[in-house]
């Protein structure tokens, strides 16, 4: 007969009381009077070796089921006692069936199996309990329990067999619910995320809620039941947002989805309208801008034109039609340029302002490399610039002509230059100043040479005029050197210049300087 239950007791399960064994009594006996003689030494012996005896025998037998059922009860199912052993007699029982050592063994087998399957269903109870099995299996749970329950019933009786049979059923059943812990998890966040973007806020919170008692503390669910909480508000300002978009009110659009996405950062929805929205007006206000550009296109305001394509390449960046708008406005702009400065620079050609002219057709090639108008236009106004320079530098120094060789170079230049069509007021003045200087330059001036008859005198670029005493030659502009030679007499030597334009002075000339004789 089973052992009463001891209240606090999982169901089922029975705790067995140890038996207990004063091992340090004393016998009943009356102790003998001190009178009395004391018994014998070898009776001592004997008597120690029972009480030892006795307990050893409480040691293996009554100890370990002493705190078997004495260990709280947890989970399910606690693991239950083993029937509490017997003292030893002094004289043994009969050996019964059930005692026979193989059947001990087995039993014995039979309930360490059984206590280890009690272990792991705790282990697996924990861990469900912990997940909220409740709230998404209680039918199979509670099928487990009683499983559990059965076990235990079996276990108290010393079925051991049968209590391991339903407890592997029971194992079974909560193995097979822990190993849907993760993909329920799974599942439930994928639903909610799904009802956020189809709007169903209460099936939203409801997959959510179920993420949370498996996981009170995940991320993702509570991200996605905060969003829940809100989402109604949020479908709410996208289907306003659609209303406007449709009346043509695309900026009013835009700030309601633009709201709604301020309420739910990770709306995909709400986000996708809005940028839909955004293009919309980016495609209207792109229409507009090259709808203005082109039309003063047409009407060849083209500084205006480049601004409104370049507006719209502002909204639409990269947008060829934009690109070809600009284009034609800044190929027209760069046209009307160039006419501007070739018209500058025949006109400056005109004025004979060479240098000014050459830098307008540089101009021009800076913006058309290929023109031949302007590269002919930049090679003649070059010539002449450097033509009108050269004849400055000569008029601004005359007196270089009187040289044979210059006169000779000069005169040279001057024909050549007489030769071109069309020379200009400029050149013509030019070229008539020069040929007065080349005419002056070979005119002959006379000078009148006086010396003492007696010096011997040498015109240089002339020759010797032997002595004499006035002397009159005719010599043409330009520098000149006369030397007078006397023997016992210093050379003598004088430099003039003859001025075609100015009378010369006589020029005296006579070597009258002794030479000193050495003592």
């Amino acid at each position: 007969m089973a052992p009463a239950q001891e209240e606090g007791s999982s169901p089922g399960f029975a705790k067995i009381r140890p038996v207990s064994l004063d091992l340090t009594a004393r016998s009943s006996a009356p102790a003998p009077e001190k009178s009395q003689k004391r018994p014998p030494q070898h009776l001592l012996l004997w008597i120690g070796l029972g009480v030892l005896s006795v307990c050893v025998a409480a040691v293996i037998f009554v100890l370990p089921n002493w705190f078997e059922t004495s260990a709280p009860a947890s989970g399910p199912a606690a693991l239950p006692a083993e029937p509490a052993a017997v003292p030893p007699q002094k004289q043994a029982a009969p050996v019964t069936a059930a005692d026979a050592p193989w059947r001990r063994v087995q039993q014995t087998e039979l309930r360490r199996e059984a206590q280890e399957i009690l272990q792991q269903m705790l282990d697996a109870q924990k861990l469900l309990t912990e997940k909220g099995v409740t709230s998404w299996a209680g039918e199979e749970y509670a099928a487990a329990l009683e499983h559990a329950e059965a076990g235990d019933a079996e276990y108290a009786q010393q079925n051991f067999e049968q209590a391991n049979i339903e407890y592997k059923e029971a194992f079974q059943i909560l193995t097979q619910l822990t190993e849907r812990i993760e993909p329920l998890f799974q599942q439930s966040i994928k639903q909610g995320n799904q009802a956020l973007e189809e709007g169903n806020s209460k099936k939203a919170k409801a997959a959510f809620n179920l993420a949370l008692t498996m996981d009170r503390i995940d991320r993702a669910a509570l991200q996605g039941l905060a969003r829940a909480d809100s989402l109604d508000e949020v479908f709410a300002l996208i289907n306003q947002g659609d209303d406007l978009a449709a009346a043509g009110k695309l900026e009013d659009a835009r700030a309601a989805y633009r709201k709604a996405l301020e309420l739910d950062g990770l709306s995909a929805r709400a986000k996708e309208k809005l940028d839909g929205a955004a293009a919309l007006i980016r495609d209207r206000d792109f229409s507009r801008s090259m709808s203005v550009a082109f039309g003063l296109l047409e009407q060849n305001q083209l500084d205006q034109a480049r601004k409104g394509f370049s507006e719209a390449l502002r909204i639409k960046p990269g947008a060829r039609e934009a690109l070809a708008g600009l284009e034609q406005a800044e190929g027209g702009l760069r046209a009307n340029r160039i006419d501007a400065l070739l018209s500058q620079a025949k006109d400056l050609e005109t004025q004979e302002r060479w240098r000014e002219s050459q830098e307008k057709y540089e101009s021009v090639l800076a913006l058309d490399a290929g023109m031949s108008v302007a590269q002919q236009g930049k090679e003649l106004t070059a010539t002449r610039a450097g033509i009108h320079d050269r004849l400055e530098g000569i008029l601004a120094q005359p007196a270089r002509i009187y040289d044979e060789a210059v006169y000779a170079e000069t005169a040279a230049f001057h024909r050549k230059l007489r030769g071109l069509a069309n020379p200009g007021p400029t050149l013509s003045r030019q070229l008539a100043s020069l040929e007065g200087f080349l005419n002056k330059a070979v005119t002959p001036v006379g000078v009148q040479l006086v010396s003492d008859n007696l010096t011997q005198v040498t015109l240089h670029k002339v020759g010797d005029l032997g002595a004499f005493t006035t002397r009159k030659v005719s010599l043409r502009p330009g520098r000149y050197v006369v030397a007078g030679y006397r023997e016992g007499y210093q050379d003598a030597r004088r430099e003039f210049f003859v001025d075609p334009d100015k009378p010369v002075e006589a020029i005296t000339i006579q070597a009258d300087q002794k030479i000193a004789l050495g003592r």
